[in-house]
């Protein structure tokens, strides 16, 4: 009897009613449910099919062929999951990562900007509104952080804030990703073609005051060769995640509090005296043109 995908198999007793318990296959580790081993020619047979068919279409034909749900021996009827694992065995890979990118460059012109292969292969990746944004706020800081790894690529992004834009929750401005770098080493030489072609194209970068990064050497090397009148800061997290194993576990909470409660004086003292300067000049200018310089 077959009702909405569900198989209901009679049984005939001979004497009394007795308790119906399969083989275990020993195939699966994490379900213990009892199940029956597919046949590998079932699943051969199937798997031939897929050449001028869908996965679904295969099996639904197969079925039939052997009389239906209502017929077909369990060891006999492979799942979408078996299919699927069966091509995952036998596929071969045919391209490598770097002419996928090549084939979606193709297609997506605007997003891919540039790719090279010198010192290794990179791809560049950036919007329109990235660009212009870059160079609108060319003067704020920046921050660059390689976050983490899809597959072989390593992915380094520029992000930046929009001082136009305040975010409603936290009541600071809304941060925004920039270009961003696909590459496969850390390297400076590597991180250096990402800022040649922001400054190649964003020219005001060189406005730049500050950026951000984790610490790692390369990358503010590489940065620095291009934009070598920005300042370096370390980002704090980054920060105290390293000071960290440096302090004995019994005064980590204490040391870590007095560390941002001086880093908070110093930004604290810069930014008074920022304010002081500007209130100093504003009084001492005769003209507007004269504060602005």
């Amino acid at each position: 009897m077959f009702i909405n995908n569900i198989v209901g198999i009679a049984y005939v007793f001979h004497g009394k009613e007795q308790l119906l318990t399969s083989k275990k296959h020993g195939n699966s580790k994490r379900n213990p449910n009892s199940s029956c081993k597919v046949k590998p020619s079932a699943l051969k047979y199937v798997h031939n099919m897929l050449q001028r068919m869908s996965v679904t279409q295969a099996l639904e034909t197969h079925i039939q062929q052997h009389g239906g749900r209502e017929c077909i021996a369990p060891e006999l009827c492979p799942t979408k999951q078996h299919i699927y694992r069966l091509n995952s065995r036998n596929s071969e890979k045919t391209t490598d990562d770097f002419e996928v990118v090549l084939m979606y460059a193709k297609e997506n012109p605007k997003l891919v900007r540039e790719i090279g292969s010198i010192p290794e292969p990179y791809v560049i990746l950036a919007t329109d509104q990235q660009l212009l944004d870059l160079q609108r706020f060319s003067s704020q800081p920046i921050s660059v952080d390689p976050t983490f790894n899809l597959g072989a690529f390593y992915i380094t992004p520029i992000t930046y804030r929009n001082p136009l834009l305040t975010n409603i929750q936290y009541g600071n401005q809304s941060a925004f990703c920039g270009p961003v770098l696909l590459h496969y080493k850390k390297t400076s030489s590597t991180y250096v073609k990402l800022f040649e072609y922001v400054k190649k194209v964003v020219p005001t970068i060189d406005n730049l005051k500050c950026y951000g990064t984790d610490g790692e050497k390369a990358l503010s090397d590489a940065i620095s060769a291009v934009l070598p009148l920005a300042q370096h800061v370390r980002c704090y997290l980054h920060f105290e995640k390293n000071l960290k194993p440096l302090i004995p576990s019994g005064d980590v909470i204490r040391v870590l509090a007095e560390v941002k409660d001086a880093c908070l004086s110093v930004i604290a003292a810069l930014f008074f005296y920022r304010i002081f300067c500007r209130i100093f000049l504003l009084i001492n200018c005769a003209k507007l043109y004269t504060f602005s310089m």
